[in-house]
């Protein structure tokens, strides 16, 4: 919003990025979610992830053209139109659930592609419809915090800490590496290669939404899983945040606009 690093794409970029990574995520949880429940899992499963992230952008791309079209043929209203992708990308996690058995889908990156082709088919409407969503994220991240916060024992949380800190430390150490190395070769600086690390760091959204499954699923553990993945969120949301605000500050320039 800043237009920070936006003439390099550093933003769009690290957006893409942490979408594929949050598909990637899901996948592999799923696959220990299943082993630790009925102590097999189908590790075919990795083989289908780029199938599921090129049909899920295929589906969502599709969708997003149709939606433009019928956009500039119908007057509807901003909130109408809102609701209307809500429901599609509801539609979407459904076809994901009826398609598994037979052929992976990422409803999230159908999703990602529908709002893609959205923003470079009818950019005017794109910007207006941001407004609504993020409005309702408002709401719906309070929603999520807290009742992840709430089922929460400190107990637990205090018997884990350290050594959840110490695994977080090292996964943050490791993964922000591995963010600078993928940047090798492009037009970035050393500065925005590291400033990506630091924009990479905050752990929450995926944390909140998937940390009290395995508790809920009956597995054993399940309660030191949500309280690691609270963890994640109080310690790294707040530190990638700052370092982020920081940083893009002194490293980033910022776009001009004509």
């Amino acid at each position: 919003e800043q237009k920070r690093g936006t003439e390099k794409s550093i933003p769009q970029l690290l957006l893409g990025a942490v979408a594929i990574d949050n598909v990637f995520v899901l996948v592999v949880f799923s696959m220990l979610l299943d082993f630790s429940t009925s102590g097999s899992a189908s590790w075919f499963a990795l083989v289908q992830l780029p199938i599921s992230i090129l049909l899920g952008a295929a589906i969502g791309a599709f969708a997003g053209y149709v939606s433009v079209w019928v956009f500039r043929k119908l007057h509807l209203r901003d909130t109408v139109k809102t609701i209307v992708l809500i429901s599609i990308a509801l539609l979407f996690v459904e076809l994901e659930k009826i398609l598994q058995p037979f052929l992976p889908f990422s409803s999230l990156m159908a999703t990602i592609s529908m709002g893609i082709v959205i923003k470079v088919l009818y950019p005017v409407l794109s910007e207006r419809l941001s407004l609504k969503f993020s409005k309702l994220w408002v709401g719906a991240e309070i929603m999520l915090f807290v009742l992840v916060g709430a089922i929460v024992n400190l107990n637990s949380i205090s018997n884990v800490f350290w050594m959840a800190l110490l695994i977080l430390l090292v996964g943050a150490l490791f993964h922000g590496i591995t963010v600078v190395i993928s940047l090798h070769g492009s037009s970035f600086t050393n500065k925005e290669k590291v400033f990506s690390a630091f924009a990479y760091l905050p752990k929450a959204t995926m944390q909140a939404a998937v940390g009290a499954i395995p508790l809920e699923a009956g597995v054993p553990g399940g309660e030191i899983i949500l309280s690691v993945a609270l963890i994640a969120i109080l310690l790294s949301a707040p530190t990638g945040a700052l370092l982020t605000d920081l940083f893009s500050q002194r490293w980033l320039k910022t776009e001009s606009i004509h």
